[in-house]
């Protein structure tokens, strides 16, 4: 038998935690710095709570100029 495909969330999770990880933050520091709970990051990572579009887009694209006030990351992750 075969395992089950992780879900759609927690496949984002697993990346989510890998960035945070390759930023050397805690998930206390990752999410003062996106403006979510602590709490909120740890069920993002787990896949017990999905992202939104918007908050994907602003954590893994690289923001225009006119978008660099909405990006809650810094330029260089």
């Amino acid at each position: 038998m075969t395992e089950p495909q992780p879900s759609i969330d927690e496949q984002i999770g697993k990346r989510l935690r890998r960035l945070r990880q390759r930023l050397g933050d805690r998930q206390i520091d990752f999410a003062t710095r996106i403006g979510r709970e602590r709490s909120t990051v740890a069920k993002y990572e787990r896949g017990q709570r999905s992202l939104s579009l918007a908050d994907i887009c602003l954590l893994y694209t690289s923001p225009s100029p006119r978008d660099r006030t909405r990006s809650r990351m810094p330029s260089s992750a």
